[in-house]
């Protein structure tokens, strides 16, 4: 029975960039390994980029001149690897994030997966208390809400008060109700660090009790509320209106804007964690959108990594304080 060709490719969590002096370097994110890589070895990554049959390979090495000990030396390394089931389920995994334009992201969670933070299911460590205590002496942990110049602004009923509105109506009753039950304020805590603000228990979770995504809407003939954006404040149970937009829309239509405000969960998680789990509080938050819309018998749809800067500009945020992380799009059915 003759015996199958073997197929090789480039790792499928193998990143490789070049400095600015010329030099080639091969990162592995899972085992987080870097390499600074020969220029012929680069080459030979590249046109295993898809897999290709070890015949075609070595075919293509002999054509372009490149050394033929490259390949055992790249197969050893780790860098190029038969194709196989795991090869396989890798790719498709980065494609699903490839597909909503968050290649960064899935690089990124790649890179941390399964590093040794600390074991918060044993408790908090001495470590890390000596750790907050540092950062609270020197820069006091109070960030919990973002202060914004609004023009008028109409209260929101708490969640634990808010009474359920008409169903399959998008109008102003409806969106405070789904606000109020996204990201009201149920319950603080005290922090065990100095100087420090209450920690805030919404009702979607959040790492430590962060909550660095902010809810802002952009309203499209709703009745009740002037089209434009809005910013949802759970401190003071308010819809406040920033600027006036003109509707895109004459059916009603609510835009949910998942804004990331990184300096409050970068304060706790500092750089390694940060962009890990501000995606996580997104997702949760959009998770429950999906069931207060479905309670509501109103049509969502979500978009991830496909909001335009624009928004920024409109909402006269700055990308690097803060991001449009996603959007869910609140409709009648």
């Amino acid at each position: 029975m003759p015996q199958t060709e073997v197929t090789l490719a480039a790792d499928a969590d193998l990143r490789l960039s070049q400095t600015e002096e010329g030099r080639w370097i091969g990162v592995l994110l899972r085992s987080r390994k870097g390499f600074v890589i020969p220029r012929f070895a680069a080459a030979l990554l590249a046109r295993a980029a898809d897999p290709v049959p070890v015949t075609n390979l070595t075919a293509w090495m002999d054509q372009c001149g490149v050394p033929a000990p490259l390949l055992s030396a790249c197969r050893s390394a780790g860098l190029l690897v038969a194709v196989d089931d795991a090869y396989w389920e890798r790719r498709l995994e980065r494609k699903r994030w490839q597909d909503h334009d968050w290649l960064a992201a899935y690089d990124y969670h790649a890179l941390t997966y399964g590093y040794p933070f600390e074991w918060y299911e044993k408790g908090r460590s001495f470590m890390d208390q000596t750790r907050m205590n540092t950062y609270s002496e020197s820069d006091p942990d109070v960030d919990r809400f973002l202060v914004l110049h609004q023009r008028s602004a109409i209260p929101v009923p708490p969640p634990r008060n808010a009474r359920e509105p008409e169903m399959r109506t998008l109008d102003v009753d409806s969106v405070a109700f789904v606000l109020a039950m996204m990201g009201g304020i149920v319950l603080q805590a005290r922090n065990p660090w100095p100087h420090s603000a209450p920690a805030l228990r919404k009702t979607s979770p959040s790492g430590g009790s962060r909550h660095p995504t902010e809810l802002f809407i952009r309203t499209h003939s709703v009745r009740g509320l002037p089209d434009g954006y809005h910013h949802y404040n759970p401190r003071e149970n308010t819809l406040g209106f920033l600027s006036p937009m003109p509707a895109l829309s004459d059916a009603p239509r609510c835009d949910v804007h998942y804004v990331t405000h990184f300096a409050r969960n970068r304060y706790r998680y500092r750089e390694p964690r940060t962009f890990r789990t501000v995606h996580m509080d997104v997702g949760h938050l959009m998770g429950t959108c999906d069931l207060l819309a479905a309670s509501l018998e109103l049509h969502v749809s979500h978009e991830l990594g496909r909001v335009p800067d624009a928004v920024l500009v409109d909402l006269d945020l700055v990308r690097t304080e803060d991001c449009v992380m996603a959007l869910s799009i609140l409709s009648e059915p």
